[in-house]
């Protein structure tokens, strides 16, 4: 029975088409088994980053994977074996500078305490793990580093990302421009291996204009805007679905911790007032502002919080006003209202390098994802004194100390044993605890001291806070007296930090 004259005319294009799908679909599946695809693009910024963050070294079984020169300032010295071990345990380490281990880099990093407790704790098993944290490397540039270490045989995905979302200055016009719908369907796209290799294609042939973020990380001070803020965040828990799903789709597990900051020692980096003052009410400001510090200079804190009120009823919008109500709070007792106002000061600070409680919700949202999360930062408030993380876990505002590494590994551990993802012995954390103190000492006094100047020149230079490099550099020559760069470097920053006791409070906008 032949068909009708329409349904034929209708049948060679249906049938076209279908072959044409059936083609794409044979070269997408291709190269998902066979090709080494271009990096997922960012729909937010356009960031995918052309240079991998490895490097093959060798070939067949002696093939080794070594950090690419053009990223080896960001990162430690890294080396595996690129075919791995038989029946080894392989863990990947990703994030910032806390990851990353700063100053103590990876023999100080918590993926070594991580080592160190796998190894006590699972014995009989080769571990092995990686660290793969960046310095300066914010969520996008974390998303880039795990896509490509899925390509090695992960067992499991470590990640701590959000310290270094403000860091550098994103513009997210395209996607201002785009929309949230064209974003969706560009998101999707971008996950076929086809479009992205048909896209890299094009940029070569057209080269486009200068990249909106660079592969090297670009200090920038930023300076606080709310809308800016809601971009970030919108951008930072994308950033962190793509990481779930990038996991998912390789059937790899993924731990997201907590992010744990310094918020009762550590003062906001920059402070902007919130809104235009008069003349008059500018001086009352002020006045209040300053009768408070020398009243909790004077630990009268009672009457610091009254004057630190009466500044906020005109401008409660200067980050370092609610970092010293809360120090007043926390002298008078109260230490749950001040935690508050540390908070506050945190996300007031105009150059922000402490994540914010929005992005400590977004990565227990990842719960609901499929993610294992490791809630570090409840862990830190147990262990701190008044429950507020401070000075006895942190060398500055988020680098944690070696006990703070130490502790940082065991949230990850606890949430590994919870999941049942690795099998851990009953009551193993006080085993774990006490192989972590034998390792920290035998790390000895040198290594510390090290460390300890490493933490002092970027606080007290770089990031131009002497007075905290100052407090670093001293806990430096206690350890270490004979180190031939530490005398210039306490001289400069007592000099420093007695200029800016002295210095008039910055101009206001």
């Amino acid at each position: 029975m032949s068909l009708p004259q329409p349904s034929r005319r209708l049948l060679f294009p249906v049938l076209a088409l279908g072959l044409s799908l059936l083609v794409l679909a044979g070269l997408e599946l291709g190269l998902r088994l066979f090709g080494a695809a271009a990096f997922e693009p960012d729909p937010f910024v356009g960031f995918a980053g052309s240079h991998p963050f490895l490097v093959k070294v060798g070939q067949g079984n002696e093939a080794r994977c070594q950090v690419n020169p053009r990223h080896q300032p960001f990162f430690n010295e890294v080396s595996f074996p690129a075919p791995k071990p038989a029946a080894s345990y392989r863990v990947f380490v990703a994030g910032g500078s806390g990851a990353l281990g700063f100053p103590f880099f990876e023999p100080g990093s918590f993926a070594r305490f991580l080592q160190v407790g796998l190894d006590l704790l699972e014995p009989g098993r080769p571990h092995q793990v990686i660290n793969a944290g960046g310095f300066g490397y914010a969520s996008y540039r974390v998303a880039r580093v795990v896509e490509e270490v899925l390509n090695y045989e992960p067992d499991l995905v470590v990640v701590m990302t959000g310290h270094n979302e403000f860091l550098e200055k994103r513009i997210y016009g395209e996607r201002e421009q785009a929309g949230p719908a064209l974003i969706a369907v560009r998101s999707c796209l971008d996950r076929l291996r086809l479009y992205r290799e048909l896209r890299q294609a094009v940029t070569a042939l057209r080269p486009s204009p200068a990249p909106l973020l660079k592969e090297e990380v670009a200090w920038e001070k930023y300076s606080r805007d709310s809308r800016q803020v809601a971009l970030t965040l919108d951008h930072y828990r994308y950033n962190l679905e793509k990481i779930v799903r990038l996991c998912r789709e390789r059937n790899v597990p993924v731990v997201f911790l907590t992010l744990p900051s310094n918020l009762k020692d550590f003062p906001p980096y920059r402070s902007q007032h919130g809104k235009q003052l008069s003349p008059e009410a500018s001086a009352q400001w002020e006045a209040h502002y300053q009768r408070g510090l020398s009243l909790l200079a004077e630990s009268d804190s009672a009457a610091a919080v009254l004057e630190f009120d009466r500044a906020m009823e005109l401008d409660s919008g200067y980050a370092a006003l609610q970092y010293a109500r809360g120090r007043a709070l926390l002298e008078q007792g109260r230490p749950e209202m001040a935690e508050l106002d540390f908070w506050w000061a945190v996300q007031l600070d105009a150059w922000p390098v402490r994540a914010f409680p929005e992005m400590n919700a977004a990565v227990r949202e990842m719960a609901a994802r499929g993610a294992i999360v490791a809630d570090a930062l409840s862990l830190f408030t147990a262990a701190a004194k008044d429950r507020i993380p401070g000075n006895d876990l942190f060398l500055d505002h988020c680098h944690p100390t070696l006990a703070g590494q130490a502790l940082l590994a065991q949230s990850v551990l606890l949430a590994l044993a919870e999941k049942r993802v690795v099998p851990l012995p009953e009551n193993w954390r006080p085993d774990y605890q006490q192989a972590a103190r034998r390792y920290q000492e035998s790390l000895g006094q040198g290594f510390l001291g090290e460390a300890y100047y490493r933490a002092a020149v970027e606080v007290g230079v770089n990031m131009a806070r002497p007075q905290e490099g100052l407090g670093l550099a001293e806990a430096a020559f206690r350890l270490i007296p004979d180190h031939p760069k530490l005398p210039r470097l306490l001289e400069r920053l007592r000099q420093e930090a007695a200029a800016k006791a002295g210095a008039p409070l910055p101009e206001k906008p």
